[in-house]
């Protein structure tokens, strides 16, 4: 369904159509220009007015037209938009060498008139060279400021382009209404087609050099500020699965692979230990056996709080082994109702592919689940635990804010789930303990961990799991 809209601007509604100047130069205009050159403009010389369409009283009329829905041949090698920033000299930069001087200019005074009405905000450019068109897109905290107007419903919806300017008194100021959208990320883009945009997010580029924007937005839903217009590019997710999460920033210098069953229960689990631990700590050994009965005890912690059945009371022995009788039935049957039972409800974690950085959901899990998916269950047939240090902190959350040396993070990739284990530097302490206590916390950060910065002035160690390292005599470290 088309939406009309009243446009009261007496330049031209939208952002723009280059009406005298190019953008670019014609020997440029066959790619999108490059974000890593610039141009110096001369400051002394007065700004070039914006060409605008004639001043009339009387309303125009946009159409607000149907986009079409986007797939990954749509947004193979796009290139972001490009930021708009001023150098010292006040001189606009990013453009190339050969743009021209009134483009330049233009750029500037579409620059100011945004800082002008949002001096915090960021400043991006798009460009169609095929139509000579343009966008510019505001960034501020994290959303876009995207111009709205009210349809006949009286909802706000969105314009054909994400800002437009008009001419007062000959300087350029911002028109229309703003409103905060929610985004994925804040890598963006534009698909362009007859002239009109289309908002791309999350700029991901996969091991073999090729690059795409993992989603688009939608312009049929109406503004909301809790609204999150955008769609998955379909066939992106199937091409990201054929390589490595993208988000993956682990070099392993040990790794223990470990596959036991323990009380009837099948438990798939590895230690890594990451490079950024040495010196200090290269290697962290856990028999088998001993490492099995951990991962059971830590995840029966978890689904004592966060399982079917809210329990109040501290478990005991017998509480442990019909909570592995049931695990250990929901694995032979496979059947929906025995995983149920031992099913764990809301464990936040972040998609190592899905390329928005450290960002967490929540979502329930069947643990240790070795089969086709159901009913779209989030499923974790294996855990690994990550000795991380130093400045490998992109995937953990500290455990309060500020300089503070420990922390974990949560992560997943497809079924298998990472938990980080962050201690700052190893340097001048006594590595044992705190491989220890972290191991032995895991139970405690699942369960109070909401996605957020935790604020917790110290983290809570199982002293049972603590015990097992500690006077096993199986734990090797060096």
């Amino acid at each position: 369904m088309l939406f009309m809209v009243i446009c009261l601007v007496a330049s031209a509604c939208g952002s723009g159509i280059i009406t005298a100047d190019s953008i670019v130069p014609t020997d440029t205009k066959q790619s999108k220009f490059s974000a890593t050159n610039s141009i110096q403009v001369n400051t002394s010389t007065p700004t070039i007015p914006i060409e605008t369409a004639t001043p009339t009283e009387e309303p125009s009329i946009e159409i607000v037209v149907e986009r079409n829905p986007v797939d990954s041949s749509m947004v193979k090698g796009v290139e972001p938009a490009v930021p708009l920033k001023l150098d010292e000299n006040g001189n606009i930069i990013g453009l190339p060498p050969n743009a021209s001087q009134a483009w330049a200019n233009k750029l500037k005074a579409f620059y100011n008139a945004v800082i002008k009405k949002y001096p915090t905000s960021e400043i991006y450019l798009d460009v169609d060279v095929s139509s000579n068109s343009y966008v510019i897109i505001i960034l501020m905290g994290g959303t876009v400021f995207y111009q709205t107007f009210k349809n006949q419903d009286g909802n706000y919806v969105y314009s054909n382009f994400p800002s437009s300017f008009e001419n007062v008194d000959n300087k350029l100021e911002l028109f229309g209404d703003y409103k905060p959208i929610k985004i994925p990320n804040t890598s963006l883009g534009v698909i362009w087609t007859d002239g009109i945009p289309q908002l791309l997010a999350n700029y991901v580029e996969l091991p073999n050099g090729e690059t795409y924007f993992t989603h688009y937005m939608d312009y049929s839903v109406v503004w909301d500020f809790n609204a999150y217009p955008w769609k998955e590019v379909t066939g992106v997710n199937e091409l990201m699965l054929v390589f490595p999460a993208v988000e993956m920033d682990l070099e392993p210098i040990h790794v223990q692979n470990t596959e036991y069953e323990y009380m009837g229960v099948k438990i798939k689990a590895n230690l890594v230990v990451d490079k950024s631990c040495s010196p200090e700590l290269n290697y962290v050994g856990i028999d088998n056996r001993l490492y099995s009965e951990i991962i059971a005890k830590t995840l029966f912690n978890v689904w004592w709080v966060k399982g079917y059945t809210k329990h109040v009371q501290d478990p005991d022995e017998q509480d442990f082994q019909v909570f592995m009788e049931m695990w250990s039935t929901a694995q032979k049957t496979k059947k929906t109702s025995d995983w149920e039972k031992v099913r764990i409800n809301d464990i936040w974690f972040n998609d190592l592919r899905d390329g928005f950085g450290y960002v967490q959901k929540s979502d329930d899990i069947w643990p240790m689940y070795f089969g086709d998916v159901v009913n779209e269950i989030q499923v974790i047939d294996e855990i690994t635990y990550v000795f991380v240090c130093k400045d490998k902190s992109d995937y953990i959350t500290k455990y309060y804010e500020g300089t503070f040396f420990k922390g974990s993070g949560t992560n997943k990739d497809t079924t298998h789930l990472y938990i980080y284990l962050y201690f700052e530097d190893y340097f001048g302490y006594d590595v044992y303990p705190n491989v220890a206590a972290s191991i032995s916390s895991t139970d405690w950060w699942l369960t109070v961990n909401k996605g957020g910065a935790d604020k917790s002035r110290r983290y809570i160690v199982d002293m049972d799991i603590f015990n097992l390292l500690r006077y096993s005599g199986l734990m090797s470290i060096y």
